[in-house]
């Protein structure tokens, strides 16, 4: 474990440096460029540098680079709100009023290790309590989980210090895919997604089999290469713990290791689905170097709808709710995201047809497959 831990500090300083290596390369080529003016013409540059001028210019440069990963290490590392704190207890220590600093990290740690911590407990522990009696909580992901999901992304409660909803995408492909995004900023400084995905020609019950089908994952999602049950619970609810092992398509982000539970809730005509990362699970690897993603939620409801576009067949309407830390520079998660996105779901909408066909040619759109990812799997509950 120590092993573990140290590897992935390497890996996270590594991360945090590695964005600023184009600034200093393109500085170095952009100097090494630019023609010498004729002044300096036959001048030593180790003497010019070394005037009053240009050895302030270089101090100044120096100290703008260094201010530079400074900050990268500061906003990496610590909690939003952690340097307003330091300030604010160092004028009052000044004053003579005493050290009252504390270091901002119990809120966000507790939200690491749940989600619904963000939010006031009543708001949620209501929900789960009113919850029928054969859907008590028995697994890792809960009635407290769906509550969550639903004041966030279907009530669009408010959330006490996180922007505001800010549109990122709006796509309509007649008979392919209608798809609007949009992102906010949380209480902690990361970023928060939701979408609505309308897909044509399937049903909830299609699409949701779909979406946990990790062995159909790959025809569209080429970034996990190896994925497998660590624990199997109740079929009918998709009870499942997973892991994952993702690469992305950009140099800034190493491999990353997910160990996700997942469950399904069905409630009317609609189908929810709640997953989050799941951290000391008997059955994980921990020994891994790689990068182990702890702070994770996906989240969605699908319903079957009119197809918007006028056809008789049925569309799926999804809505997703979605936040993971990559641990690197927020800015570069925004852009990984943002330039990932259309890609990713115009990959999904063209296979969503593939996997409609070859399911009704065993079982009715809106009947359960037996043959569903994870279907005749025992439960096995691990030994603690």
């Amino acid at each position: 474990m120590e092993y573990t831990a140290a590897y992935d500090q390497m890996a996270l300083v590594w991360e945090a440096l590695l964005p600023l290596l184009p600034i200093w390369i393109f500085g170095a080529v952009v100097g090494l460029l630019l023609p010498r003016p004729k002044w300096m013409s036959g001048k030593s540059s180790t003497l010019i540098l070394s005037t009053p001028v240009f050895t302030s210019f270089r101090n100044v440069a120096l100290a703008c680079h260094a201010l530079v990963i400074l900050r990268e290490f500061w906003t990496h590392f610590t909690y939003p709100g952690t340097f307003r704190g330091l300030v604010r207890a160092t004028v009052q220590w000044a004053c003579g009023n005493g050290w009252t600093f504390t270091w901002p990290v119990q809120h966000a740690a507790a939200v690491k290790a749940d989600p619904t911590a963000a939010v006031p407990e009543s708001k949620f522990q209501a929900a789960a309590e009113a919850a029928p009696q054969e859907r008590m909580d028995n697994w890792y992901v809960g009635e407290k989980d769906l509550a969550f999901f639903k004041y966030h992304a279907v009530e669009e409660g408010p959330t006490e210090g996180a922007s505001p909803w800010e549109k990122m995408m709006d796509k309509d492909l007649k008979g392919f895919v209608k798809y609007t995004s949009w992102r906010r900023t949380l209480p902690d400084g990361k970023t928060e997604y939701k979408s609505v995905t309308i897909s044509p020609g399937a049903t909830a019950r299609e699409f949701c089999d779909m979406y946990l089908d990790d062995d159909f994952r790959r025809n569209w999602d080429g970034m996990v290469y190896h994925h497998e049950v660590l624990e199997h619970g109740d079929f009918s609810e998709r009870q499942q713990v997973v892991r994952w092992l993702r690469r992305f398509p950009f140099a800034f982000l190493s491999d990353r290791e997910y160990t996700i539970a997942r469950k399904e809730f069905k409630e009317g005509d609609a189908i929810y689905g709640c997953s989050k990362a799941l951290a000391g699970h008997p059955r994980e690897y921990p020994n891994s170097q790689v990068v182990k993603m702890d702070v994770f939620w996906s989240m969605w409801r699908a319903r079957t709808v009119a197809d918007p576009w006028g056809s008789d067949a049925p569309a799926c309407e999804t809505i997703l709710l979605h936040h993971e830390q990559f641990k690197i520079p927020e800015n570069l998660a925004r852009f990984a995201v943002k330039h990932g996105m259309w890609g990713f779901v115009k990959k999904l909408a063209s296979t969503v047809p593939l996997y409609v066909e070859a399911r009704r040619k065993r079982v009715g759109m809106y009947e359960e497959d037996p043959d569903a990812y994870g279907a005749g799997a025992v439960p096995n509950p691990p030994t603690l």
